[in-house]
C-alpha cells in the first residue's frame, strides 16, 4: 500500500479507503460489461443496469475520473453507459436472495478478459 501521509492519526487511514475505492471502480469495469445499456447479457431492464452509486463527494469524483479514463483507454468497443447517480435509499435484498449460490448451487460467473493495464 501507498502511504499518503505519515504522523497524522486517521489520514494514513483515509488514504488506504480510497485508494480502495479506486481500484474497486477499476476492477468493476473488468468483472461487468459497462458498455451494455439496461442490463446485463440476456438479464434485461433497468433492475439490471450498470450503475454506480457514490455515497460522497469524493466517492462521486473518483467514479467519474475512472469512468472517463476507462471510456479513453481503448479496452471497450463502445462507449460506456454505466449510470453515476447518488445513494438515495438501499433496500436490503429479500430473503431468497440471501445465500443464493449455497441455496441453488449456481451463480454468476464473472471472467476478466480484458486487459487491466488497459485501464
Amino acid at each position: 500500500m501507498k502511504r499518503c501521509v505519515t504522523k497524522i492519526q486517521g489520514i494514513l487511514k483515509w488514504c488506504a479507503l480510497s485508494m480502495m475505492r479506486k481500484k474497486l471502480v477499476m476492477y468493476s469495469w473488468l468483472m461487468h460489461n459497462p458498455t451494455q445499456k439496461d442490463g446485463q447479457g440476456v438479464d434485461i431492464g433497468p433492475q439490471y443496469r450498470s450503475v454506480i452509486m457514490p455515497v460522497t463527494e469524493e466517492e462521486r469524483q473518483i467514479a467519474e475520473a475512472s469512468k472517463e479514463r476507462a471510456d479513453a483507454s481503448g479496452a471497450f468497443s463502445a462507449p460506456i453507459a454505466t449510470i453515476i447517480q447518488p445513494l438515495t435509499v438501499f433496500y436490503p435484498a429479500e430473503d431468497y436472495h440471501q445465500d443464493y449460490y449455497a441455496k441453488k448451487g449456481v451463480h454468476y460467473e464473472s471472467v476478466l478478459t480484458r486487459k487491466k493495464s488497459k485501464l
